[in-house]
């Protein structure tokens, strides 16, 4: 494993983090809506995020149409995950929106790197 690839990639993932973090937040608190939709909107704009900054400056994958291929199948499992812990930790243990949006974040963070390092390297 390359640590200064890992360090990068974690740089990434926080700032994408507290930008999926804080649409969400606004879009449950602040406007209303549904804690997974709130929360799926959020997941969705930091992947555009950091699908973008991770092909330029991070993976530099060889071939684009793959590695976007890559970042989709990952980010449908990190939604799955995310929704799963999600609904455990808001609905079936009653922890705030936020607790549980931060727990949705940092779980599926090394399975979906490990995926995304793994499979663009061989593609």
């Amino acid at each position: 494993m390359n640590y200064n690839t890992l360090g990068r990639y974690t740089l990434v993932s926080i700032s994408a983090s507290i930008i999926d973090f804080l649409i969400a937040y606004f879009l449950y608190e602040k406007v209303g809506f549904h804690y997974l939709f709130s929360s799926n909107i959020g997941i969705a704009v930091g992947f555009v995020y950091q699908y973008t900054i991770n092909t330029l400056y991070v993976m530099r994958p060889k071939n684009h149409f793959k590695s976007l291929f890559v970042y989709l199948s990952s980010l449908f499992l990190g939604v799955a995950l995310s929704n799963v812990i999600m609904w455990l930790c808001f609905d079936y243990l009653h922890y705030s929106f936020s607790f549980a949006k931060i727990l949705s974040m940092l779980i599926p963070f090394f399975f979906v790197y490990i995926m995304r390092k793994t499979m663009v390297e061989i593609h």
